[in-house]
């Protein structure tokens, strides 16, 4: 068994960064299925639809985002998009409220 070094100053930060997004997302859909006891209809129609057509836009991010999305090898503008429609899952299925 390998033994795993300690993390540095800032694995730590992005590590607490990360898993404190965990502890509320996994509330916030623990919290929304246990209230209303099913899955959202909205997500029966997202987990049939097709992948739709694809629209050409011109966006700005943080460098750092986009510098982690590159990191992770080619096809990192398809992972955006995963992460981002991840999102709306989300907010569509009822799991994150406000902005």
């Amino acid at each position: 068994m390998t033994q795993q070094k300690p993390l540095t100053k800032t694995a730590r930060a992005h590590h607490f960064y990360m898993a404190e997004a965990m502890k509320r997302l996994e509330w916030d859909l623990q919290n929304h299925l246990m209230a209303e006891r099913r899955i959202p209809e909205a997500w029966h129609e997202i987990a049939t639809r097709k992948t739709s057509e694809k629209k050409q836009l011109t966006v700005r991010f943080d460098e750092d985002v986009v510098k982690f999305f590159k990191s992770c090898g080619p096809g990192y503008q398809a992972r955006m998009n995963d992460v981002l429609r991840s999102f709306m899952h989300l907010k569509l299925g009822g799991f994150l409220h406000g902005e």
